[in-house]
């Protein structure tokens, strides 16, 4: 029951709440009408039984709630919410780069910043359908150019890398690099083998399996902090910035 309570525990200290007949946490959806609703317990539990407001299962005991709160913290992962722990060491896996070379995250010095997004799409290309429609999915192209703006301050605040990284090839990267006149090199994780390994969040639009938004910023190859979500891409590299002005180990 000790190691129980220390679950629960630890699931309350990343934002949850439990209540008799809802679980909350600051994540939303739209419903039919459009106005966004908490998640509903029943949503992340996805078990086919009744909801958690139904009278024959307000009385579950302990042991059975705190395992479908553990299962249902996995099904939100499969459903696209990151839950990255810093602390996190990244594994050794070479990710081709735009610039031609071969980059071992897990193998670099300093901090750094790595930005997760899901794909950014030629000006000539057919938008993937219903693109517009996934939450988290537009602003790839701002929240680049956002980087590539601001490069210059986060070498300055003590960055030492910065790499954007999606699941496209580098040869399809490679056009949004030239294109967007990025200082800084795109990573393809293209077999999903650092994804899997850190236990990234994707999601599958237009048949291709795309990551969710996210930014690590990294020291000697330890995650020390996530961002995410990352609401509004734009202004990303403002928040990685105060970030490394102010909090990162070892910044100024």
């Amino acid at each position: 029951m000790q190691i129980l309570r220390g679950k629960m525990q630890g699931i309350e200290a990343e934002g949850w709440t439990i209540e008799r007949s809802r679980v909350r946490q600051p994540i939303h959806r739209s419903s039919s009408s459009g106005r966004q609703r908490p998640l509903h317990a029943s949503e992340m539990f996805d078990t086919g039984r009744p909801r958690s407001s139904d009278p024959a299962r307000l009385g579950e005991e302990p042991a059975v709630l705190c395992t479908r709160m553990l299962s249902g913290v996995l099904s939100l992962r499969l459903k696209g919410y990151v839950m990255i722990s810093p602390g996190t060491r990244l594994p050794s896996i070479l990710l081709p780069a735009t610039d031609g070379t071969d980059v071992d995250l897990s193998n670099l010095a300093g901090i750094g910043v790595v930005y997760a997004y899901p794909r950014t799409s030629p000006p000539d290309a057919a938008p993937i359908e219903g693109w517009d429609l996934i939450p988290g999915a537009r602003g790839c192209t701002p929240q680049s150019c956002a980087f590539r703006d601001h490069y210059a301050e986060l070498k300055q605040a003590g960055g030492t890398f910065l790499f954007g990284l999606s699941t496209q090839d580098t040869a399809y990267q490679a056009e949004a690099a030239a294109r967007l006149h990025l200082p800084f090199p795109l990573l393809s994780d293209a077999h999903l083998q650092l994804a899997k390994a850190i236990g990234a969040s994707t999601f599958e639009a237009g048949g291709m399996t795309l990551l969710q938004r996210m930014t690590m910023i990294l020291k000697d190859g330890v995650i020390v902090h996530v961002m995410s979500p990352v609401s509004e891409p734009a202004k990303n590299a403002e928040d990685v910035l105060a970030y490394l002005k102010t909090q990162a180990p070892g910044g100024n």
